[in-house]
């Protein structure tokens, strides 16, 4: 989580934005708690088969995350390596 944090916090250039992160971060930790605190009865009232299904779309949703974090970081990383060489090969200017 700290990662995407940093990434983010990298991205957003008013205050309006960086708390606007913020309380989508204190959103997502009473969500958290809430889910842990209620998670056991939740649990016990639910199907396996709904649980699975549960299991798979958060799966899917971490792996989308995790899929736009890499794309955004290796495109910047490629552009960066792009620009170096060519200011190194005399194409762009210093």
């Amino acid at each position: 989580m700290n990662a995407a944090l940093i990434t983010a916090l990298g991205s957003y250039t008013s205050m309006a934005q960086e708390l606007g992160l913020a309380a989508g971060v204190i959103g997502a930790l009473v969500i958290l708690w809430i889910a842990l605190r209620f998670g056991a009865t939740l649990m016990s009232k639910l199907k396996p088969s709904t649980l699975f299904i549960i299991n798979k779309v958060n799966g899917a949703l971490l792996l989308a995350i995790g899929l736009y974090l890499f794309a955004n970081n290796f495109t910047a990383m490629v552009v960066r390596a792009a620009v170096l060489t060519l200011r190194q090969m005399g194409v762009l200017p210093a």
